[in-house]
């Protein structure tokens, strides 16, 4: 199992025009509003799945806390084995939980991401990703029919003014 996901912003070359002079078309399914946390059975996770390994540096504060963690839960089955460069390598077999889902009390508190199968939200935005937008300038669209009729008509004025010269 790896560790959390990196989040970078995407290179992107600044473009020619003026963002005010720019739209920005998307669509999304928020987490917040399109996904719950789910166990790693509705996830099909891997690492429940096919089992997986963690490897701790017990020569720092968080990889002696991390083994203490592992030693002392009696939730998972797993071996030791020594790891390279002075780590332990703590082996886990297939079929129980990874270490992405807590449940408490019966309810799955944080887990893998579940969608609850809504529609996704078709939005166009003014601007590109230079300009912030207030959410009262973001125009929900009542679906992809009418967000692609949109999408047409403001490429077919940048096609319109090409012709022109």
């Amino acid at each position: 199992m790896t560790g959390p996901a990196f989040h970078q912003e995407p290179s992107r070359p600044t473009p020619r025009l003026d963002p005010h002079q720019m739209k920005t078309y998307t669509v999304a399914s928020p987490l917040e509003t399109h996904f719950r946390p789910g166990t790693c059975e509705e996830a099909e996770c891997g690492a429940m799945r096919n089992g997986w390994r963690t490897v701790v540096y017990e020569n720092t504060a968080l990889g002696t806390r991390q083994a203490a963690f592992m030693r002392g839960d009696r939730s998972r089955k797993h071996i030791e084995l020594p790891g390279e460069a002075g780590g332990t390598e703590f082996v886990f077999e297939a079929g129980q939980p990874c270490f992405n889902t807590i449940v408490v009390d019966g309810q799955v508190r944080q887990g893998h991401s579940v969608p609850l199968d809504r529609p996704e939200l078709y939005l166009v935005r003014p601007g590109d990703w230079r300009v912030p937008v207030r959410p009262d300038e973001i125009r929900v669209h009542s679906g992809a029919d009418a967000w692609t009729d949109d999408l047409q008509s403001h490429t077919q004025t940048f096609i319109d003014q090409a012709a022109k010269g």
